[in-house]
């Protein structure tokens, strides 16, 4: 929570708050949407950037006449890393039963002041957005972001050959943190914010990809500063990484 000079609480502006648009396969995922306030992702399938704030749903043809279109969307409270067995028990004879999933529980679902159609017939799996531009999209293609300085960045480091992960989630005992720029490092790793936050130098996480802990390390950078010299902020982010390697 933020505080202004004043003492008042400070509200993010919606573009600030992050949407990962999802596709709904099934009637019987709905309901568990609708039901029991979840949704699930296959780690194996998860999308690059899964961390946001709120997720909505994109409803293939099968679901008639609310099909390819986004109707609904919903908070993310919660990320949880579980095997497929332990959130569908009635099914344990299914071939991916040991397959690790990322559930999302979810807040209360709500619906948009219009739905977004899809213009065109078209394939949808994951769609990065924020808040504002899926309140006032009138189609998909509205839905597409315009870049951002971590998306240069991590475009910069892709340049340089380097391993790094735009939205990451890292998981911990008492929630997630999500990572505007995420880089491994062995049983570490480089967590890169790009703003002004201050943020505590290390922590101890379970990353999505292992339940074994490990120590990830914090690295601030404005936004202006990566947009006004990017590879500057990639020689810092370099050298920050050779001393986590030692």
């Amino acid at each position: 929570m933020d505080w202004d000079a004043y003492g008042q609480q400070t509200i993010p502006s919606p573009s600030d708050e992050r949407v990962l648009v999802a596709i709904v396969p099934r009637l019987e995922d709905w309901a568990l949407v609708v039901n029991e306030s979840w949704y699930r992702i296959p780690l194996a399938k998860a999308p690059e950037r899964v961390g946001a704030e709120y997720l909505a749903f994109y409803m293939p043809a099968r679901f008639g006449e609310m099909g390819c279109s986004i109707r609904y969307y919903a908070p993310i409270r919660r990320y949880r890393l579980v095997r497929r067995r332990d959130l569908l028990p009635a099914e344990p004879g299914h071939p991916r039963a040991d397959d690790r999933y990322l559930k999302l529980e979810l807040g209360a679902l709500r619906e948009l002041p219009h739905p977004i159609p899809a213009a065109k017939l078209r394939r949808v799996t994951f769609i990065p957005t924020t808040l504002d531009l899926l309140l006032a999209a009138r189609e998909i293609n509205d839905l597409w972001l315009r870049e951002t300085a971590k998306d240069r960045l991590w475009q910069a480091l892709q340049e340089r050959g380097v391993e790094a992960y735009r939205d990451h989630v890292l998981l911990t005992d008492e929630g997630h943190h999500v990572v505007d720029v995420a880089l491994p490092a062995g049983r570490s790793g480089l967590a890169i914010q790009c703003g002004d936050d201050t943020i505590a130098e290390a922590a101890v996480v379970y990353d999505l990809g292992d339940a074994t802990p490990e120590t990830w390390t914090w690295l601030c950078i404005p936004g202006a500063e990566i947009l006004r010299d990017t590879q500057a902020s990639v020689e810092r982010v370099l050298h920050a990484l050779s001393q986590l390697r030692g």
